[in-house]
């Protein structure tokens, strides 16, 4: 008589397992050199938020997330295949000066490493376990913020105002160690590498490659740091009159009794 479904033959095994099983090692690579694409793109992400037009910076950032979309296509890997082109298509446009780099995209390309190495994480635990794949990651409000900043959404920055006078910044060494980030000795240790092995190494870098620091915080003392620097000049221009007329009148009001008096006074009379 015909077989009944519990008496059938079960399925065999998903081709995509067979093609683990084989090509073990070819996916071991992938996670492995993913993972350092996507150190790589941290650190150059810190001298982008510090050159944001250098087109040198964009395209190191660039090229990783272009590998990184070639072999996961190769290996079918759906997600990162179709999130790394996402985001590659991102820096395309800035590359090719249709889209400016600010905050707004440094941010999401950071979101986007975050997201890629959770997805490669997962895909090393699966194939640890003998299978192809990893979780369902839900890609579609990451889709809707690439097609954000596509649209325009990474509005250009405003255009610099010329400063009378430039302040120099506050010490990244100083603003992470302020912030508990960081020991004195770490920085110090630090300086001490900048100085006798990579001179032309930021401090930032260093920290990030000895694994004393994210590169999430360093990004984000960088911004202090302009922000510090920014107020300090503001302030300057604002209070210290920049030539002989300005000087005059501001020296005019300044010295008249009646002002003098009201500056001096300290109860009314």
């Amino acid at each position: 008589g015909e077989k009944t479904s519990e008496e059938e033959e079960p399925p065999p095994p998903p081709e995509e397992a067979f093609s683990v099983a084989q090509d073990l090692e070819l996916y071991r690579d992938f996670i492995s050199e993913g993972l350092e694409h996507l150190d790589t793109i941290e650190v150059n992400l810190i001298n982008l938020e510090q050159a944001p037009g250098d087109k040198e910076t964009i395209n190191a950032i660039f090229r990783p997330f272009h590998t990184l979309k070639g072999v996961s296509g190769f290996l079918n890997l759906q997600d990162i295949h179709r999130f790394s082109h996402g985001v590659e298509s991102l820096l395309d446009n800035a590359r090719n000066d249709k889209l400016t780099i600010n905050q707004k995209m440094v941010d999401f390309i950071l979101e986007a490493v975050d997201l890629l190495k959770k997805m490669i994480f997962d895909l090393r635990a699966h194939i640890e376990a003998g299978q192809i794949g990893h979780a369902e990651f839900d890609l579609a409000p990451y889709f809707e913020k690439i097609e954000w900043l596509q649209q325009g959404g990474a509005e250009s920055p405003a255009p610099l105002q010329p400063k009378e006078e430039e302040a120099p910044p506050p010490l990244m060494g100083e603003l992470l160690s302020s912030r508990g980030l960081i020991s004195p000795q770490d920085i110090q240790e630090a300086l001490k590498v900048q100085n006798e092995q990579t001179p032309g190494k930021k401090l930032g870098e260093i920290l990030v490659a000895e694994e004393k620091i994210k590169p999430r915080q360093v990004i984000e003392a960088l911004r202090d740091q302009k922000k510090i620097a920014g107020e300090f000049a503001e302030t300057t221009v604002r209070w210290i009159p920049t030539n002989w007329t300005t000087w005059w009148t501001w020296w005019a009001n300044w010295s008249s009794p009646r002002l003098w008096c009201s500056r001096t006074r300290s109860s009314p009379p």
